[in-house]
């Protein structure tokens, strides 16, 4: 059973959960129905249904694919998913700082990984030039909006 890192919904703070959460029943596209949880493969098209889901699980089959990076922006902004949004599979650490700059709340990593080094990867930079989905302003408007 992997560990899961989640951002609080109420605090914004990243967390790390070494016990296992209810289990979800991540069910694939074909089998998927509007509010039940749904898992996509990295290279599966966002369709306006999957708004519809109560949770997304994106799969990334390896360390080197960044397909399910750009599926989570589509995700978030193609179609406004606002749910929670996980990364499974093959999620290692150096890659969570991404992830989460991709739109990426939650992740499922290894028992085996150092938990509190993953979480020091997740924001490793107190400010970035560019924009993203966790902080869409890029500096110049953070900065003339202060």
């Amino acid at each position: 059973m992997p560990d899961l890192i989640k951002r609080n919904s109420l605090t914004g703070e990243w967390e790390a959960h070494t016990r296992p959460e209810p289990t979800i029943s991540w069910l694939p596209g074909e089998q998927w129905t509007a509010g039940e949880s749904l898992l996509l493969q990295n290279a599966d098209e966002p369709q306006p249904a999957h708004a519809q889901a109560s949770a997304i699980a994106v799969n990334f089959p390896g360390l080197n694919d960044g397909l399910g990076l750009s599926l989570g922006v589509l995700l978030r902004t193609r179609i406004q998913f606002t749910g929670e949004l996980r990364a499974v599979g093959e999620v290692h650490a150096d890659a969570l700082h991404h992830m989460a700059r991709c739109g990426f709340d939650a992740f499922e990593i290894s028992p085996s990984a150092d938990l509190h080094r993953a979480l020091r990867l997740i924001a490793p930079f107190s400010n970035h030039y560019q924009n993203s989905m966790s902080n869409p302003a890029p500096s110049y408007r953070r900065v003339q909006s202060r």
